[in-house]
């Protein structure tokens, strides 16, 4: 695509534009017509993008010594969350943020699903754990460990009376290492 400047608005306008009764040879001007008539040739694609970039089109901009319609933004890669606190949301509409194509934004979880994200963990150590307190647990467990089980299972329990925010939440330590439970 070609520009020139419109003499009364001094803006870029294309060649269709400033010349709409107009067709040129092959649909390029040669190089003495463009002197003549004051016009610069613009960029308008690249042919390789580089990974990991993406080409957006751009009212035209001198880079260097050559007009462009376009611009290399860098691509977002997809942002690490804590789930315990945030989430990963896809936008519906990619844009620019800090010069980079954003497809995805980091949301705060509330109060409420951090909450529920903890009572998840702490009821499923309490799950993993039932087995310390049978009374079968004898010959695994001794009684002294099944107090210290016991102990930690009312740690986990005293959870949300013991934190008032979520973020804030420490997990005791079991006793011993919990059994891999195989749900297959």
């Amino acid at each position: 695509m070609y520009y020139t400047t419109d003499v009364n608005t001094d803006e870029k306008i294309n060649l269709k534009e400033a010349y709409p009764n107009w067709a040129f040879p092959g649909g390029i001007p040669d190089d003495s017509f463009m002197t003549e008539n004051n016009l610069t040739a613009v960029e308008d694609s690249i042919d390789i993008i580089p990974d990991g970039q993406i080409s957006i089109d751009v009212d035209p901009y001198l880079d260097g010594d050559v007009y462009k319609s376009y611009k290399l933004y860098n691509i977002q890669t997809e942002p690490t969350v804590d789930e315990s606190i945030e989430k990963l949301v896809v936008v519906t509409t990619p844009s620019l943020v800090d010069d980079v194509w954003t497809k995805w934004n980091v949301v705060a979880l509330s109060t409420e699903l951090k909450w529920d994200f903890v009572r998840l963990q702490r009821d499923w150590q309490l799950i993993n754990s039932d087995w310390t307190q049978a009374a079968d647990a004898t010959q695994s467990v001794t009684a002294a460990k099944k107090t210290k089980w016991a102990t930690f299972r009312q740690e986990l329990r005293d959870i949300p009376t013991t934190f008032t925010n979520p973020e804030d939440v420490v997990f005791p330590t079991p006793p011993d290492a919990l059994p891999v439970v195989d749900l297959h």
